[in-house]
């Protein structure tokens, strides 16, 4: 039998092992939070990866959290809420402690679209602009409008803003599989950019869009055009 110093060093040696295990447990661990454009809480299962049977992690709870175990640095990590009146939501993790995954209404998602095609028809190719790229950014998988063919509505538009023709501002990458921006485009878009006084990225970014459109999107949450007021 061991001394009872050591038996008392030994059982302090185990509870600092676990404690340093529960202490990097804890470290490594993500909260995620779902919710809706309000921050809502959305009762939600939480998917990590592309196979959903595989890699579920659990329902979250009312509030719309649940605590991963480990953490999902460079993962896709989804959220499909149990209500049918929402779209998934997915967001890539990156090395954070708490992940918000936004999900959308499907009420929210009909007014964008509609709100996008409606600014178009007007002659508002900013602000539509802006609208389908908030449309393509929720990246939804299951939705009517495509994540790809709202990010060619954001170059169409955007075109007429700097004055290029729709035709003459993307081509297909091969490579990649979708369009870009032609090399015309892209010297038309920089040239407007410095123009206006924003940074010359090169991209039809937000601070760009935001800057040519005359409201932001969140205007177009809830309303059409016609009830959005003029700034």
């Amino acid at each position: 039998m061991l001394p009872r110093r050591s038996r008392l060093s030994g059982a302090f040696l185990a509870l600092c092992t676990a404690a340093r295990l529960g202490a990097a447990q804890e470290a490594v661990s993500t909260r995620v939070l779902v919710q809706d454009d309000f921050g809502a809480g959305v009762v939600s299962e939480v998917f990590v990866g592309g196979n959903e049977a595989a890699n579920s992690l659990g329902e979250t709870d009312s509030a719309g959290l649940l605590v991963m175990p480990s953490s999902c640095s460079g993962k896709l990590v989804r959220a499909r809420p149990r209500s049918s009146s929402y779209y998934s939501g997915a967001v890539l993790c990156g090395q954070v402690s708490q992940l918000a995954v936004r999900v959308t209404r499907k009420d929210v998602f009909t007014n964008l679209t509609t709100s996008a095609a409606e600014l178009e028809s007007a002659g508002k190719y900013a602000d539509a602009a802006l609208v389908w790229s908030e449309v393509a950014s929720r990246n939804i998988a299951e939705a009517p409008v495509t994540t790809e063919a709202a990010a060619q509505k954001v170059y169409a538009n955007f075109a007429k803003v700097v004055g290029v023709e729709a035709g003459a501002a993307v081509t297909l990458d091969a490579m990649q599989a979708h369009v870009v921006m032609t090399t015309g485009m892209k010297s038309a878009l920089e040239e407007w950019q410095g123009s206006q006084g924003v940074p010359v990225t090169g991209r039809i970014d937000y601070p760009t869009m935001r800057d040519a459109a005359d409201h932001d999107v969140s205007m177009y949450l809830f309303a059409s055009p016609a009830e959005v007021q003029p700034p």
